[in-house]
């Protein structure tokens, strides 16, 4: 009996020592925002409009594919709307992978302004005056993180690839990077922009950033954005 009690202890401490390392894995996420859309060239807010891709949206997405093609993602998760789904589908064309389809990953909700000029919502800003029913940058943290955190916890130490938007591009970062404000204006991300995150312990470190900048006092910050890579030029020469 003591010995059956002894080898079930052993069984047990083991387990935990499994469980604890697999937790504290490091698994990558590959964050993408789509390809460009009619939309984008015309300067309009979409939002939670359901806008498809443009020719010149898919040709750089099937780019981007290449580029990442020795990549092994193990699994792919996307916005819901169907830019972002079919940016995922063209990048997971010659992968053995299920898209995974999740309203969570959307961009800002903009509510009224959706269909209109960018252009006019920067002048409304200007003004000072209230935004109704738009979706704020905390609401936007409040769905994002607790989903990157169960797909993290579903899969540790594995690459996750996400196809979302350019608003939770820039929310990740600013948070990450300590940056006040992640309006459009302080960090800019081009269609097929990438972020890659660790994950790690229940930390999120930037690892490599491609076709975004950041911008403070209305100049690129260098300063700000070394302060939060885990790699260094050397190690990634496509860093800025």
């Amino acid at each position: 009996m003591r010995h059956f009690l002894i080898i079930f202890m052993i069984l047990i401490w083991s387990g935990q020592l499994l469980s604890f390392e697999a937790h504290s894995e490091q698994t990558t996420l590959y964050l993408v925002r789509h390809g460009q859309t009619d939309w984008n060239i015309q300067g309009k807010l979409q939002g939670h409009a359901d806008i498809p891709l443009n020719n010149t949206g898919r040709a750089a997405a099937a780019g981007l594919s290449e580029r990442i093609r020795e990549i092994d993602f193990d699994a792919c998760f996307s916005s819901d709307l169907q830019r972002a789904i079919e940016t995922a589908r063209i990048l997971t064309a010659t992968r053995p992978l299920i898209i995974q389809s999740v309203p969570a990953l959307r961009g800002r909700n903009y509510g009224f302004w959706e269909a209109r000029l960018f252009s006019e919502f920067l002048e409304y800003e200007k003004g000072g005056q209230p935004f109704l029913n738009i979706e704020s940058d905390a609401e936007i943290r409040k769905r994002i993180f607790p989903l990157l955190n169960e797909i993290v916890s579903n899969h540790p130490g594995a690459a996750i690839l996400i196809v979302t938007h350019g608003s939770v591009i820039r929310n990740l970062l600013a948070h990450l990077l300590n940056i006040d404000s992640p309006s459009i204006l302080s960090i800019q991300t081009n269609t097929v922009a990438t972020l890659q995150l660790v994950a790690s312990n229940g930390q999120y470190s930037v690892r490599e950033i491609t076709d975004i900048q950041i911008h403070t006092d209305g100049k690129f910050d260098m300063q700000v954005l070394e302060s939060g890579f885990l790699c260094d030029k050397a190690k990634n020469p496509r860093l800025p």
